[in-house]
């Protein structure tokens, strides 16, 4: 069984061009890993990797439909972040700490977000969803409006993730 060397999150569409199929592949993922650390072009690639042209222009190509790589001087590099082993154990604590804050903040107010739920209008037509508390809070509140308050109320940021997408890779 494949073990995968990386784990891909992204926020956005998933639709034709997906990140996730796009990267299924150890080739890929060796590819994207190779890149991150030295910009290389497609024959260099093929090379250090000891894989064929054609299975690189495959990934390469993949690749470039989701827009996770760019080109430069002949030079292929992703377009968006990864972060190595390292990288990670130095964002550790900082992660964990936003995480733990932000649990805290989530479950003084869950009992506002249980109170509200039998007014929505999907309860109403009798739609029933076990998991309805984690979708708001999880997808709806952290995911698509966390980032649009941080950017408004906290950060400054003016980079467009690429047609609303953000590709963040953990190797």
């Amino acid at each position: 069984m494949e073990k995968d060397l990386i784990q891909f999150a992204m926020c956005g569409d998933s639709g034709k061009h997906s990140p996730y199929t796009a990267v299924r592949s150890l080739d890929t993922q060796r590819i994207l890993l190779l890149i991150n650390s030295t910009p290389s072009r497609a024959d260099d690639i093929s090379v250090h990797l000891d894989l064929s042209k054609e299975e690189v222009h495959r990934c390469l190509s993949a690749l470039s439909k989701c827009g996770l790589i760019g080109e430069s001087e002949g030079k292929i590099s992703p377009s968006f972040p990864i972060f190595t082993l390292k990288d990670q154990a130095l964002l550790e604590p900082i992660i964990k700490k936003l995480g733990r804050e932000t649990a805290a903040v989530v479950q003084k107010r869950m009992n506002e977000v249980e109170s509200l739920i039998d007014d929505l209008s999907l309860t109403e037509r009798e739609l029933r969803f076990s998991d309805l508390e984690y979708i708001i809070i999880g997808a709806v509140t952290l995911d698509y409006n966390g980032l649009r308050v941080l950017k408004e109320a906290v950060m400054s940021w003016e980079k467009d993730a690429g047609e609303g997408k953000l590709h963040i890779l953990w190797p």
